[in-house]
């Protein structure tokens, strides 16, 4: 809006260097660009050269980039629009500012821009620039004012827009777990299908290859990794795409329940029981599942089982070597006299040991629900002298053959009718 061209400036990260600039970017990141990139572009666009639209209200402008270079797959592009002054048609009604207003800055003007191929140049490290210059008299208010104000040249110092384009179809989400397994899951973000046949290749922090494998007919890739992984790439068609592996670019899960029972050292077990809550004297049935798919305890290795009460006692100790397709099953039984809480079962399988809480509760009887029902509103004695009481349990089963007992209190009132009010009766 109030604008009739920009500057386009486009500048290729190359391929070679992604990895590079992602150890000191997001993909959206703009530092240190003059290490990894180079400026391929830049071009003034007539927003309207025809003359057929209002520039002065909101408009919708698209670039085709292919028209300004060529995109190679695998590269990322930082485009980046800018305004100056004399593009502006925003009406300055005020009068322009005095040159008495203006603090002096040193500008980079288009003929001073960095050469590469000037040795003597010292603009080797992009973004750090000094400046041995100090102004006692700057004056930070009217600065703040002349930044917002557009008929002022300071406005368009940083009036810019700028976005990373990487040019690829390839959709990647990754997983990974406490066995050092990664998941690659590729897709085609054009029509959503799995990408079969898709390279992998894991890069560490210094871009060393880690591994590489292949995804199968769901998408899915799997390899085992010694080191944790900075970024995996993906080839599929002449095509790439990036994702960054550290922690700090997970999805959060801070909402989701996601505990579950972790692989210790390749074994993954967990302990289950049949129910969630005894009493003292009830028997316990305590399962223990056994997941080894890395093959690393031998046969009939022993399992351990502990009931610890919450005194920290052991009142139970047990171990079993065979088991049936990994499943242990141990049966014991609580004392009628003892302790109430907490209990803990602790099995263990080497060095490794897993935990579940046993609760041991004094539970108290179910309550009932009754229903008193009277014949009508008022007992007299000629009609309505039986009442009926139906009695459930409160999780809905009818308690029948119990003894019920009803006690009925009488008090006096004074006698009155609705239809004779004022009578004493």
């Amino acid at each position: 809006m109030n604008l009739n061209a920009v500057d386009l400036t486009i500048t290729k990260i190359f391929e070679d260097n992604v990895i590079q600039f992602f150890q000191e970017n997001d993909y959206d990141g703009t530092y240190q660009l003059r290490r990894v990139g180079r400026e391929v572009h830049k071009e003034k666009i007539e927003l309207d050269p025809e003359g057929e639209m209002n520039l002065h209200d909101w408009n919708n402008f698209s670039i085709n980039l292919g028209k300004y270079t060529d995109l190679d797959p695998g590269a990322i592009y930082h485009i980046e629009l800018t305004a100056k002054k004399e593009y502006s048609l925003y009406e300055c009604t005020g009068g322009q500012p005095t040159d008495d207003n203006l603090i002096a800055f040193a500008f980079t003007s288009e003929e001073e821009e960095w050469n590469e191929n000037d040795w003597e140049n010292s603009y080797y490290y992009d973004d750090y620039y000094y400046y041995d210059y100090y102004d006692y008299d700057y004056d930070y208010e009217t600065i703040r004012q002349q930044k917002k104000d557009p008929c002022h040249d300071r406005f368009y110092d940083n009036f810019s827009i700028s976005r990373n384009i990487l040019v690829s179809d390839i959709g990647m989400i990754a997983k990974a777990g406490g066995d050092k397994t990664m998941h690659i899951f590729t897709t085609d973000l054009i029509s959503t299908d799995p990408l079969q046949e898709t390279n992998l290749k894991f890069y560490d922090f210094q871009q060393q290859l880690l591994g590489e494998t292949k995804t199968n007919a769901e998408g899915m890739g799997e390899i085992h990794l010694d080191r944790k992984p900075f970024v995996v790439v993906a080839e599929h068609n002449n095509q790439k795409g990036y994702l960054k592996l550290n922690d700090g670019e997970s999805l959060s899960l801070s909402k989701f329940d996601v505990s579950g029972e972790t692989v210790q050292n390749g074994i993954k077990g967990f302990i289950y029981t049949e129910r969630g809550v005894w009493r003292p004297g009830d028997s316990l049935f305590i399962s223990f599942m056994l997941e080894d798919k890395a093959d690393v305890l031998p046969a009939n290795h022993p399992v351990k089982l502990e009931i610890i009460n919450p005194k920290g006692n052991v009142i139970y100790e047990k171990i079993k070597t065979v088991s049936k397709n990994g499943l242990y099953d141990f049966r014991t039984k609580t004392r009628p006299e003892a302790l109430t809480g907490n209990y803990t079962a602790k099995v263990s399988v080497g060095n490794r040991t897993y935990h579940k809480q046993l609760k041991i509760e004094s539970v108290k009887p179910n309550r009932l629900k009754i229903n008193l029902k009277f014949a009508g509103e008022t007992l007299n004695q000629t009609a309505g002298k039986n009442v009926a009481m139906e009695v459930s349990w409160l999780h809905g089963a009818k308690a029948g053959g119990l003894k019920a007992k009803v006690d009925v209190h009488l008090e006096a009132t004074t006698t009155t009718f609705k239809k004779f009010n004022g009578f004493i009766f």
